[in-house]
């Protein structure tokens, strides 16, 4: 009897990767050497929709299993195409999620859920390899955090897949060459930012793009797809967290001349609308999740992002998340303590747990997955500006996860399911989120 693909990655996984029969099949049924790939066509035809993947991870530190969760992601997601997919010998620019942190003071263990996991982005890329798609073809860039790179895995990881990972995008971009290190892009409808360099090739013509972002807590809640985006910009045009008024050390004139003055007018338009937390007073020189008119600053940046951007794909790495950001002594638990809070919400005794949430969060709509992926963090996504205020752009109709269709994903299937029928009843929290946590 033939095996399905889930009865064959379980068996792979505890054989250490042994190839069947019924593989070489499959991974011959699925290699073209001309043509074209693309999305499952359920996936592609409901843009409107989030879709879910259960994987079956026992531990987090599990480097087989998660890329043959990544593998099982990247062999169902992505499928031969005929005319009017995606050219099989395109560009594809990846962003994965990353974020500084400090090998050296802690365990890899402890702060690994800081990234989008290596090992999953390293199985999806290799599913995508069986269509056809050589490895050289993917471009894996971050503004941030090169010093990450080699501790979390992820330069061993490219060089298996044979990803082109640059590692000296961190510099100031007077250290970088236009063309050959970014490239600028106008923004349609800026509000603050009338131009931004993008690494090179994010943005660019004859692309296809990947956004990977990790489902971890953040100071705003939780840090997903759209925040993951900021990383496509070269310092220090990257900086949307700044202040409001900030100069950020960018040119002037790549700025819409009155930006401040338009958001803070957008700001008191939507404060006297009731978005929520937009009532949070606003101190100088603090950043933007510290108070209602920083959120904004931080919103209107981000949202000029991502009016020009074009992704194929949006998804969440939730084989395991995060609850609390930051190093390991950067959290919430052990919850049922009696937390002492300092001015900024830091607990002296508070600890960052990850927790085995074993989910794949993914859709076409970058808006929707993440509305969806901070419900499933147990955050309700009206409590969040962001969407509001996107909604208020015209950059998205969704703001109720109620509305939103999700989809079971389970080897190329898709089952339509109630919110409270999805797998993952977890909280991610951090020590900022009880102001946003409604």
């Amino acid at each position: 009897m033939m095996k399905t693909r889930r009865q064959f990655l379980k068996l792979a996984a505890a054989a250490g990767g042994v190839m069947t029969i019924d593989t070489v099949r499959a991974l011959g049924s699925r290699y073209q050497s001309g043509g074209c790939f693309g999305l499952h066509p359920f996936i592609e035809n409901h843009p409107e929709a989030v879709f879910i993947m259960r994987t079956n991870v026992d531990q987090k530190m599990n480097s087989d299993a998660k890329k043959q969760a990544g593998l099982a992601f990247g062999r169902s997601v992505f499928v031969p195409r005929g005319e009017g997919g995606v050219p099989l010998n395109i560009t594809i620019p990846v962003k994965p999620n990353l974020k500084a942190a400090s090998p050296t003071a802690y365990k890899i263990e402890d702060i690994i859920s800081h990234v989008a996991d290596p090992f999953f982005v390293e199985g999806t890329l290799e599913g995508m390899k069986e269509l056809g798609i050589q490895g050289s073809q993917f471009r894996v860039r971050d503004t941030s955090a090169n010093s990450a790179w080699g501790p979390f895995g992820y330069i061993d990881a490219m060089k298996r897949v044979g990803a082109s990972l640059r590692l000296d995008l961190s510099s100031s971009i007077s250290s970088l060459m236009e063309g050959r290190d970014y490239t600028w892009v106008s923004i349609p409808q800026a509000i603050h930012s009338r131009r931004l360099p993008y690494l090179e090739p994010f943005n660019t013509p004859n692309t296809w793009q990947m956004n990977i972002s990790k489902f971890k807590a953040h100071g705003m809640g939780l840090t997903l797809c759209c925040k993951n985006l900021q990383g496509m910009v070269a310092h220090n045009y990257q900086q949307f967290c700044a202040d409001w008024g900030a100069s950020m050390s960018i040119s002037q004139s790549d700025r819409v001349a009155g930006a401040y003055d338009a958001i803070k007018k957008n700001y008191d338009r939507h404060l006297a609308g009731g978005v929520p937390r937009w009532d949070k007073p606003y101190v100088s020189g603090g950043n933007g999740f510290n108070s209602g008119l920083g959120m904004e600053t931080w919103v209107t940046r981000t949202l000029d992002n991502l009016s020009a951007d074009t992704f194929g794909i949006h998804i969440i790495e939730g084989i395991y998340g995060r609850d609390g950001q930051g190093n390991q002594d950067y959290g919430p638990n052990p919850q049922d303590q009696n937390h002492m809070f300092d001015s900024v919400g830091v607990s002296a005794t508070g600890k960052a747990w990850d927790w085995m949430s074993n989910v794949i969060i993914f859709g076409k709509d970058i808006f929707r997955v993440d509305i969806i992926g901070k419900w499933l963090g147990g955050h309700e996504a009206g409590n969040f500006g962001l969407f509001h205020c996107a909604f208020d752009r015209g950059m998205s109709t969704a703001l109720d996860p109620r509305r939103i269709p999700v989809y079971l994903w389970d080897n190329g299937s898709a089952a339509l399911t109630p919110l409270e029928k999805l797998p993952v009843t977890l909280l991610l929290t951090y020590y900022l989120c009880r102001n946003y946590n409604g």
